[in-house]
């Protein structure tokens, strides 16, 4: 690994599986908020227990809904947001490898704080970055609204 266009392409490699992973989980995440507010919102009411109905296309039509339309129509925002996460996560596990192959070599105590602060900022960010992008497809899916606009709603909330 002395040649740098190799490493490059290491991380370039980690990215994208961990691009791969995040929209796995999106779409896991987006599925799962669909088929709810489809039942929440969409179900009938029986009127003498007052209990919600699954629609009558039951829990495969609406598995196949979600599948079929609803991600088709979203994976955009669903593949956005999984890139803003693994942005996050390999700059934080760029930051990682870096305070580790420093902690190798005898630095002041000054410095080991320092890289522990900023290690510890980068944790921050990154959950909040995990945080209000699953909040996001939560809102892509009730609203059908882009990313963006479904963020600035999750934070909203948070």
């Amino acid at each position: 690994w002395n040649n740098t266009a190799q490493r490059y392409a290491l991380v370039w490699l980690i990215f994208v599986l961990y691009w791969a992973v995040n929209f796995m989980h999106a779409l896991s995440h987006f599925g799962t908020s669909t088929a709810v507010g489809a039942w929440y919102f969409d179900a009938e009411v029986d009127p003498t227990t007052g209990r919600r109905k699954m629609s009558s296309r039951g829990i495969c039509g609406v598995g196949c809904h979600v599948l079929c339309t609803d991600a088709l129509k979203h994976s955009g925002s669903l593949a956005y947001g999984a890139c803003v996460i693994s942005l996050a996560k390999i700059l934080h596990l760029l930051l990682w490898w870096v305070t580790k192959k420093e902690e190798q070599e005898h630095t002041n105590a000054a410095a080991r704080c320092l890289r522990r602060v900023v290690n510890c900022l980068a944790d921050c960010v990154e959950n909040f970055i995990v945080f209000v992008s699953e909040h996001a497809y939560t809102e892509i899916a009730l609203r059908g609204e882009p990313f963006c606009r479904s963020a600035q709603e999750a934070m909203k909330l948070a």
